[in-house]
């Protein structure tokens, strides 16, 4: 090489503390070295995941300039998990083609609603939930935005992590169920307004052994600002049907169940009662009807209201002297010479909806049934208007104080219940601990059904809220090499792997040495995602021959799958325990 090549200096000038304390953020280092510009040549593709040794030659000098890049930011030990994951996104999709799918609806602000989902999952939105992002109260119609993630799968193509940090002690969570709720008015973002909540009802599925009493989880709303999950309360959990019921059945137990079952029935049933009762009586506030403005491009005629006609209408009449009615767009269909008999007589009574009445025109047994708006103009439309939002305004402080006393007076109660849905579940526990000491060889103890539930709980911001619980990682680790098939090598890849017993998803940086934990006694799926887009998967069967102890070590060799990626349908092909 030539000498001129190199600017060799001599005793350079020694840095100053604040030099060194620029450049004591590794993190910041690392971004800034990621955002410097590059040229054509060397600049990686997006997802720079597997190098193939067939081409090692040609690409020689950019594989040495990366390894020496690498060395110089990772250290001479290699980048740790922690470093690793902290430079990539935090909700990471490991598949840009494959985008999440959400449902919507659209609910009115001012009133709120329930959307249901449609495998039976509800939000209950309450009236006046929103804002907007400079705080103002939003009225009119919103969209919701839902979707549901339940299994592995699911977890894997949102790049929502799964672990949990306690204490200093790092568990995977296990999940029930994760939702994600976004609201929206014309295409922009909303915040739920202080002291509202959202309340979910999520239909889930969960695996349990036969004999147990629910179990415990928790609700956990996933912070993208500070990188972490935050407790937030109990799942309050519902086992609604229990789908697996082929197998072992014993009489002694499917008597405690159901005296267990029959005690929770009817504590429920008195706790619904009493909450019937309660919102009974106080009552829900009348909801004042909104004037409707005339059009002259409308069809329209005059009544005379007569000393007979309803309270209602005659009302109406005393206030407006100039009520002009239209046929409203709820009217059956009208007989066109319906208005060129002389009627004797008509009758004239409001709907329920507040805003339209029926009338019926008479002429002996000859009747004609339309439905009509009345609608208002000029000086009286706009004094109209002024009554009606003021009413509103009244109506709404009405409906939030009811609320807020049905919500404190329901919480009373639900308290009320729940301590006795625990003493009942205590009883429970107590007699099944009896029967387990008495039959300990029995095969009921170890028999795992599936069970589907409702997960209650209150979601107070909008994003994504998960219904989980901390659980310790597998008991084997071992350290892990990884290679894909044909002798390619792998580099900066993350592998995903799944215990078939536990319904979450473990990531795991694929660098030689990898810590990797799995369950022997269980079926382990492990897999990656290539460049071109493909599964590299080391399925259930190449798990049951590894025969290593804890500290072991072993090559996990990925077979790669031979077909792109599309669509969920398609990745869910390939992630199969079974091998098709």
């Amino acid at each position: 090489m030539k000498k001129d090549f190199y600017n060799i200096k001599i005793n350079p000038p020694q840095p100053s503390s604040v030099d060194i304390a620029k450049h004591q953020d590794f993190d910041a280092l690392l971004a800034q070295f990621k955002e410097a510009p590059q040229s054509e040549e060397l600049k990686p593709e997006r997802k720079p995941r597997v190098i193939w040794l067939r081409y090692a030659a040609a690409a020689a000098a950019v594989i040495i300039l990366a390894v020496m890049v690498r060395g110089l930011l990772q250290g001479e030990n290699g980048m740790s998990d922690e470093q690793y994951f902290a430079s990539q996104p935090f909700i990471n999709p490991p598949l840009d083609d494959i985008k999440p799918t959400f449902a919507s609806a659209r609910i009115n602000a001012n009133q709120g609603g329930i959307y249901e989902y449609n495998n039976g999952s509800k939000l209950i939105v309450p009236a006046s939930a929103f804002k907007s992002a400079d705080g103002k109260l939003v009225e009119g119609e919103v969209d919701i935005e839902y979707r549901e993630m339940h299994d592995y799968v699911d977890f894997f193509l949102s790049g929502i992590p799964m672990t949990y940090d306690s204490a200093g002690t790092k568990y995977v969570l296990e999940s029930a169920g994760m939702v994600e709720i976004i609201a929206k008015q014309n295409g922009q973002p909303l915040k739920m307004q202080p002291g509202k909540e959202i309340k979910v009802e999520l239909i889930s599925y969960i695996s349990m052994p036969r004999l147990n009493v629910n179990p415990k989880y928790n609700i956990y709303k996933l912070n993208a600002s500070t990188r972490s999950w935050e407790y937030r309360n109990v799942d309050n959990i519902q086992i609604i049907e229990e789908l697996d019921n082929e197998g072992f059945e014993n009489e002694e137990l499917n008597i405690l169940k159901t005296n267990y079952q029959s005690s929770i029935s009817k504590i429920t049933t008195a706790e619904n009662i009493e909450i019937n009762e309660l919102e009974a009586r106080i009552g829900t506030p009348i909801k004042p009807t909104r004037p409707f403005k005339a059009d002259k491009n409308q069809f329209s005629f005059d009544l005379d209201i007569s000393e007979n006609a309803s309270p209602i209408v005659k009302e109406l009449g005393e206030k407006y002297q100039n009520i002009i009615w239209h046929i409203s767009p709820n009217s059956p269909d009208i007989n066109p010479n319906a208005f060129k008999v002389e009627w004797e007589s008509m009758d004239l009574k409001p709907l329920d909806d507040g805003q339209d009445f029926e009338l019926t025109l008479i002429n002996g047994d000859n009747q004609e049934r339309v439905i009509v708006t009345p609608a208002l103009s000029g000086n009286e439309f706009t004094q109209a208007m002024s009554v009606y939002d003021v009413a509103m305004e009244t109506y709404r402080r009405a409906l939030n104080a009811r609320e807020i006393a049905l919500e404190e007076n329901r919480n009373k109660i639900s308290e009320k219940y729940a301590s006795q849905k625990e003493e009942a579940k205590k009883v429970f526990t107590q007699s099944i601990e009896e029967w387990r000491t008495e039959n300990q060889n029995d095969p009921a103890l170890n028999q795992v059904v599936r069970k589907k539930i409702i997960n209650r709980f209150v979601a107070t911001e909008f994003g994504i809220w998960n219904c989980d619980r901390p659980i310790h990682p597998d008991d084997l680790e071992i350290e892990g090499n990884f290679e894909l098939e044909e002798g390619a090598e792998v580099t900066d890849e993350i592998a995903y792997l799944v215990n078939k017993n536990r319904n979450t998803i473990v990531r795991i940086y694929a660098k030689d040495g990898a810590k990797v934990n799995f369950d022997q006694k269980s079926d382990n799926l492990m897999w990656m995602v290539t460049k071109d887009n493909q599964i590299a998967i080391f399925r259930p069967q190449e798990f049951k021959k590894i025969n290593q102890k804890k500290g072991g070590n072993h090559t996990f060799k990925l077979k790669v799958e031979p077909d792109a990626l599309k669509s969920e349908e398609d990745v869910r092909k390939v992630l199969q325990f079974k091998e098709m």
